[in-house]
Formats: C-alpha cells, sequence, structure tokens
C-alpha cells in the first residue's frame, strides 16, 4: 500500500507544480504589464502600415522607460523575461513588432 501512495504522490506533484509555476508566470505579468497601455520603440514608427510596438506598457516602478520620451527598445527585463505574452499581445492588437 505504501507504493501505491507514493505514486500517486508523485503524479500529483509531476501535475501540481508546473501547473502552479505557470500560474505563477502570467499572473505576475499582470503585476509587471499594465495591459491598456502601448510599450512603443525608440527609433520605429511603423513597418508595413502597421505601428510597431515592443509590448505592454511597463509598470513604471518596476520597469521605467529607457528614452527620454517614455519610449523603450525591447532589450529591458520585462520584454525579454514575458517574450511569449508581449508578442500575443502584439499579434492580437494588429501591431507590428520592433527590429531594434
Amino acid at each position: 500500500m505504501l507504493y501505491k501512495r507514493i505514486i500517486v504522490a508523485a503524479l500529483l506533484s509531476a501535475v501540481f507544480i508546473p501547473s502552479i509555476a505557470v500560474v505563477i508566470y502570467y499572473a505576475s505579468a499582470w503585476i509587471v504589464f499594465d495591459f491598456s497601455s502601448i510599450a512603443y520603440s525608440d527609433g520605429e514608427e511603423t513597418l508595413k502600415g502597421r505601428v510597431v510596438a515592443v509590448g505592454p506598457h511597463p509598470r513604471g516602478l518596476l520597469c521605467p522607460p529607457t528614452y527620454l520620451d517614455g519610449d523603450y527598445d525591447g532589450t529591458e527585463w520585462p520584454f525579454i523575461v514575458y517574450a511569449p505574452i508581449c508578442r500575443n499581445w502584439r499579434e492580437t492588437r494588429g501591431f507590428a513588432p520592433s527590429y531594434l
């Protein structure tokens, strides 16, 4: 009977721990970004008629803008750590990616 408990515990931890990590990753994106604002790329305005955006605007205390005019260059830590979320945000809203 002990081996059954060990197997059940191993299976639960194999599912539970990764799913908690995924939930924490996506929940922390809501803390880092203001999804109602746009983080514009410095030096690029349009690409093939679409506005260029790096992703959603990071919250000011966690990641201040790189440039004085409030633009980003895309190498700031939130845009790297949350690259899949930023890419999905850009694509669903019709923005062009930044290539700087």
